[in-house]
């Protein structure tokens, strides 16, 4: 019997469906065939996965029925439009599809392409990408901008309140200076004095934690940090009570203090959030010694250890949260949360080669304990400024673009017996030094009116000429000038940069008279 020869045309055609189907069936895009009523014609593998709906049931549905009921309506007049459109076309929307971002590529699809009549759209392809991770991490990253937007709008504001708070304190130096202890409003003004000194802190606190500060490194007592920050964040967290069990004689540790107080701060505030009603807050220090095994996991070195232990009432986390709650973006607050506090936290920490562990149960609230590397540095002692107002002699150039500096600047210098010379400037400052200095240099006996300043006191913070580049023009007018910084943002790195190439010291605003005084005659009388 002669056998029949194969259909070579049948076994192409099978073989052209097969191939393609793989294709189709490992692309990482879902790929959908509808009809212009929304009926489904087509799925590959990926459209199932991203919709969460099975193959063969969406080959029995309506693309329609998979979206989001507040994309139905625009998505039915696209359908009805397309009809009317008599060019290929490529369209772009993003819908929701249960719960998640879709991003959609819209095409033609024709299937008699060859065919002479006029030709119809009748179907199209959808190529559907699941963006809602990028979504989440645009939103997030977003979020952080907005935060560090509003980290440098609060280091403005805390620097203004330091010219205001210097304007005080100077006012209240100048009354203390004209009245003695036994004056019956002399305790009432000291207790302002005091208070300003709490405020100047804040501030402080507010900048360093706004501020992108420069690795600095130093031996700290620990304890010491945590009652500054605990203060500071009780006094903003009134339904939160807060308790401290610090060890004496606590080891020291060798950490950036403005990195240490962020993470206090985001675990303080992680508790707040965790007691929406109130609660107790505990924050416990104590020395221990970690073995060989407690650290392993963590590739550190065995030894002394600080450790610190912050405990909340809270609500609690249960198992899964805990896992993942380091991670960065990672959030349980839905919108309000930016998923980067204690990712923050961790990363930190891990560059003091320190480690943090948590602990808790749902409605049992949480433990985070941390331990950080002991120092063997003597920790050093603070200095504190005499009682004595220091007076001298000598012509002082006040450099600075704020009036109420200027102002109060002036009066406690001329209290202190100097003479002063102001310029309400950078560009006004160097010209009235460069003037002076060639005056003096022209003449055997200098005429009083253009007396050579033996100090400046400069602002670093100015518009048009900062205070790095008006010392660095006074330095070239004369090599030997004596420079006292000053800053309502405290040591930022310029200072820093300044003070290394040869800057005669630094004063926060806003100053004491008492600091003030010392450092300028520590600087006038050293050769």
């Amino acid at each position: 019997m002669k056998k029949e020869a194969p259909d070579i045309k049948k076994i192409s055609d099978f073989l052209n469906t097969q191939k393609f189907e793989t294709i189709l069936n490992n692309m990482s895009e879902g790929l959908l065939e509808i009809d212009l009523n929304g009926k489904i014609l087509y799925s590959n593998r990926a459209a199932s996965i991203i919709t969460g709906t099975l193959k063969k049931e969406l080959l029995l549905s309506n693309f329609l029925m998979l979206i989001d009921n507040t994309e139905k309506n625009r998505f039915k007049k696209f359908l009805q439009s397309i009809d009317k459109i008599k060019q290929p076309f490529e369209e772009k929307l993003n819908t929701i599809i249960k719960d998640k971002n879709i991003e959609l590529k819209i095409l033609p699809f024709d299937k008699t392409p060859n065919q002479k009549e006029k030709k119809t759209i009748k179907n199209i392809l959808i190529f559907l990408k699941d963006i809602t991770e990028q979504k989440k991490s645009e939103t997030q990253l977003e979020r952080s901008q907005k935060m560090e937007a509003m980290g440098t709008l609060a280091s403005g504001v805390a620097h203004d309140f330091n010219n205001l708070l210097t304007a005080i304190q100077g006012n209240i130096s100048l009354i203390l200076m004209d009245i003695d202890s036994k004056h019956s409003q002399y305790k009432r003004i000291s207790n302002i004095e005091k208070y300003i000194g709490d405020s100047t802190e804040l501030a402080r606190q507010l900048l360093s934690y706004s501020r992108k500060k420069k690795d600095k490194i130093e031996s700290i007592c620990l304890n010491e940090l945590i009652i500054k920050t605990s203060q500071m964040f009780g006094r903003t967290k009134k339904e939160i009570k807060i308790y401290k069990n610090c060890q004496k004689n606590l080891w020291g540790v060798e950490v950036n203090q403005g990195q240490i107080e962020q993470v206090l701060l985001n675990l303080f505030v992680n508790a707040w959030q965790a007691m929406p009603e109130g609660g107790n807050l505990y924050i416990e220090t104590e020395n221990l010694i970690l073995d060989e095994l407690f650290v392993k996991p963590f590739s550190l070195k065995s030894g002394k250890y600080v450790k610190l232990s912050i405990t909340d009432t809270g609500t609690g986390m249960d198992k899964s949260t805990c896992k993942n709650i380091f991670k960065p973006f990672f959030t349980t607050k839905n919108a309000d949360g930016t998923g980067l506090g204690l990712a923050t936290v961790n990363n930190i920490l891990k560059k003091h080669e320190s480690i943090i562990k948590v602990s808790s149960r749902h409605g049992e609230g949480t433990t985070f304990n941390i331990y950080i590397p002991a120092s063997d540095r003597k920790l050093k002692k603070k200095i504190t400024a005499s009682g004595k107002v220091i007076k001298g002699k000598g012509t002082i150039l006040l450099i600075d673009d704020e009036d109420i500096i200027i102002s109060i600047g002036s009066q406690l210098l001329e209290m202190m017996g100097y003479n002063v010379i102001t310029a309400e400037n950078g560009r006004q400052g160097i010209e009235i030094f460069k003037k002076r200095y060639e005056s003096y240099d022209k003449k055997k006996l200098p005429d009083p009116r253009y007396t050579l300043p033996d100090l400046v006191i400069l602002d670093m913070i100015m518009p048009d000429i900062n205070g790095q580049e008006v010392y660095d023009r006074l330095k070239k007018i004369k090599p030997d000038v004596k420079v006292l910084l000053s800053s309502g943002y405290g040591r930022t790195p310029a200072v820093d940069d300044i003070l290394k190439r040869g800057g005669d010291g630094f004063v926060q605003k806003p100053f004491r008279i008492k600091n003030l005084s010392k450092a300028i005659r520590k600087i006038i009388d050293s050769k």
